[in-house]
């Protein structure tokens, strides 16, 4: 193998799919790129066995092959040379790495040991914005279970739409709730769960990818039998799916609300989080009292050892005088994720789940259909 690239495309690639090699003492090929000719195109790899991210370069071809080296080391290396030309050779059980004023060699293994990596050609495909994907999986990964208990809770539920031509995105780790919507080209209905690892690469690749590797801003997402490939600029990344069922959230959500306050985000969450400082340990409460008289909404939090905190905020209120105790944590972020100026909270009673939207869109089960389509449904606690 011996081939010729620029130190910034290949210092990109790296930066890519190096992050997801890691050490692993059983398989320690784990931890190595796979670096390959695939149609005279350069071509690195990098796994940990239940997602694979590969890209492929433009690159200049004297000799065809692959290898194997250790990514981490590789990528570093190359980070550190100077903006020029980059030729890589095989030389028996290592890699040769030379630049105008570098000549180092890198020792690796053959590219047998390397993962097979899985090809998703068959299955439906479904196209949507780079940009409108990656801010709605950030509004939503969040909300994801940390723990195995409920597999199906650890990922996050892509549900496409052939007849809206959208993308309903939802995480929940049964005390809260987060679904974005944004605008897809479906010609059939498809949902899977993608696990939260996956998800937050996949935000990674979408915010790292530059025009200098391949144009254009849209995803291709190819679902196969129990496996996801996200194809974007030349990256690609493989996933397995969490095969579970995921709850009918959707009939959780209440249809009427007794209370509606319109408020200042910035503003709520300023108040949220100087409440939460007197909020009690391991409870992380804070208490909302809506109070339609005076247009406000109170935001307060108590404990016997450290004190008390109480703000009121102007808010326009519609319907009755109300009050919910939440969890500061999960409140700030859906306060945090929602987009727009404003934001609305709806309530029907301190027993009953809180619902956020922006103030601007539309609300309900089904959503607005809008790349701003967004909820977050918080569980109250109960006193």
């Amino acid at each position: 193998m011996k081939i010729s690239c620029t130190q910034n495309n290949l210092s990109e690639g790296l930066s890519i799919v190096s992050h997801l090699a890691t050490k692993n003492i059983q398989l320690p090929i784990l931890s190595h790129v796979l670096i390959q000719i695939e149609d005279r195109v350069l071509k690195l790899t990098s796994t940990n066995l239940e997602i694979a991210i590969s890209v492929k370069l433009r690159a200049k071809v004297d000799v065809p092959g692959s290898f194997t080296v250790p990514a981490k080391l590789l990528a570093d290396f190359v980070n550190l040379l100077p903006a020029d030309r980059v030729d890589l050779e095989q030389n028996g059980d290592a890699l040769v790495v030379s630049s105008k004023t570098t000549n180092t060699t890198i020792k690796g293994t053959g590219a047998t040991d390397f993962p097979l990596i899985p090809k998703i050609d068959q299955g439906e495909k479904y196209r949507l914005s780079a940009p409108e994907l990656k801010r709605a999986l950030e509004r939503v990964i969040f909300a994801a279970a940390g723990t195995q208990t409920r597999p199906e809770l650890t990922g996050v539920l892509f549900r496409f739409d052939a007849v809206k031509g959208e993308l309903a995105l939802a995480a929940t780790d049964s005390f809260r709730l987060a679904e974005a919507r944004v605008r897809a080209e479906a010609k059939a209905n498809g949902s899977f769960i993608l696990p939260a690892r996956a998800v937050s690469e996949v935000i990674r690749i979408l915010g790292s990818v530059s025009d200098d590797m391949q144009s254009g801003d849209e995803v291709e997402i190819t679902r196969g039998e129990s496996q996801v490939l996200f194809s974007y600029r030349g990256v690609e990344l493989i996933s397995r799916i969490i095969e579970e069922r995921y709850p009918d959230y959707q009939n959780i959500i209440p249809e009427k609300f007794l209370t509606t306050v319109r408020v200042e985000r910035a503003a709520l969450a300023n108040a949220v989080r100087t409440a939460s400082l007197f909020s009690r340990s391991g409870l992380y409460d804070v208490m909302l009292t809506i109070i339609p008289g005076e247009s406000a909404v109170e935001v307060a939090a108590s404990d016997g050892n450290v004190g008390q905190s109480k703000a009121r905020l102007a808010a326009e209120v519609t319907g009755a005088q109300n009050g919910i105790t939440l969890n500061f944590r999960y409140l700030l972020d859906g306060v945090g994720a929602a987009p727009g100026e404003f934001i609305s909270l709806q309530m029907n009673d301190g027993g009953s789940p809180c619902l956020l939207v922006p103030s601007a869109a539309e609300t309900g089960k089904e959503g607005t259909g809008t790349s701003d389509s967004y909820l977050y449904l918080v569980m109250p606690i109960r006193q």
